[in-house]
């Protein structure tokens, strides 16, 4: 794993299972990150999100919490704060149709249960390494979906084209609306600041 410095990194944890809560508190304490905030349900979620303003959010989607709508209100809601922060979609859904459903959501990146320690960094790492800028239309807002290739450690072990048909046609023509750089707040990236990876 690269060596990062995350230890001013503030995250919100959104999981049910009391469990699942402490294995991921203690994945993100080995990556010297403690100023983490918990929340059992997408409401309690929101409700903290909107008072932390956390630098990642991780969000659990499970027939118990709907992640998805919790990523569409820090996506959209007018009450959001920040939605440009990144979000990881933790979940035991394992097809490539829900990486999909999570994607036009708005979240950054996703992770399939079970988590380890060095799936959850190589996410962390995506979100600080592969800035995206995020795109607003009718329908949709968030990190720009036509990234080709995305990282997935479910069932499907193949690299899969993150593009539909119309996507790929729209690659020849400019962004339009709000965009804006996908990132932490404060991070500079390892290609633009002297010295590199920490």
């Amino acid at each position: 794993m690269q060596g990062y410095d995350l230890h001013k990194i503030s995250v919100l944890i959104v999981e049910p299972k009391f469990f699942m809560r402490k294995i991921i508190t203690e994945i993100l304490n080995e990556f010297g990150i403690t100023n983490i905030q918990i929340a059992e349900s997408s409401k309690e979620g929101f409700s903290l999100f909107t008072k932390f303003s956390p630098d990642l959010v991780l969000s659990d989607w499970s027939p118990t919490l709907n992640g998805i709508q919790f990523v569409t209100d820090i996506r959209q809601s007018k009450q959001s704060p920040n939605p440009y922060v990144p979000i990881i979609v933790i979940s035991a859904h394992n097809s490539i149709n829900h990486v999909f459903t999570a994607r036009d959501a708005g979240m950054t990146e996703f992770l399939v249960k079970p988590v380890r320690a060095n799936l959850l960094y190589a996410r962390i790492q995506s979100v600080i390494e592969r800035h995206r800028v995020f795109v607003r239309s009718a329908k949709f807002f968030g990190p720009d979906r036509r990234r080709r290739r995305i990282l997935y450690n479910g069932l499907e072990k193949r690299t899969h084209e993150n593009m539909s048909g119309s996507e790929r046609r729209l690659k020849q023509h400019p962004r339009r609306g709000r965009e804006r750089r996908h990132g932490f707040s404060g991070y500079t990236p390892p290609e633009t600041r002297a010295g590199g990876r920490a």
